[in-house]
């Protein structure tokens, strides 16, 4: 997609540039995020339909990654909860 020619522009086509804009700077940025993860981003030289099921498989990984991480500091919170008392430290205590 091309935004339109900045020459006298509708609201509409003002609007139309900007989101198209802010979809390509979001577009970059994820793939920055994955190709600094993920070292095959940096070397897929293939056709178009590979590419994309790739893209989608490294998504994926990704995503799975990070609800793991999620879960396992949600885990290690909880578990810090629930060990305050055994601890020595008493400054986490209410009385």
């Amino acid at each position: 997609m091309k935004p339109f020619a900045r020459r006298q522009l509708t609201t509409q086509k003002r609007v139309f540039n900007y989101s198209l804009s802010r979809a390509r700077r979001q577009i970059e940025c994820t793939f920055g995020i994955l190709s600094n993860t993920w070292r095959i981003m940096k070397s897929v030289d293939t056709d178009v339909l590979p590419a994309i099921d790739i893209v989608k498989a490294i998504c994926v990984l990704h995503n799975f990654l990070l609800a793991k991480e999620l879960n396992r500091i949600q885990v290690a919170s909880d578990s810090d909860k629930d060990n305050w008392r055994t601890t020595g430290d008493t400054s986490a205590r209410f009385t």
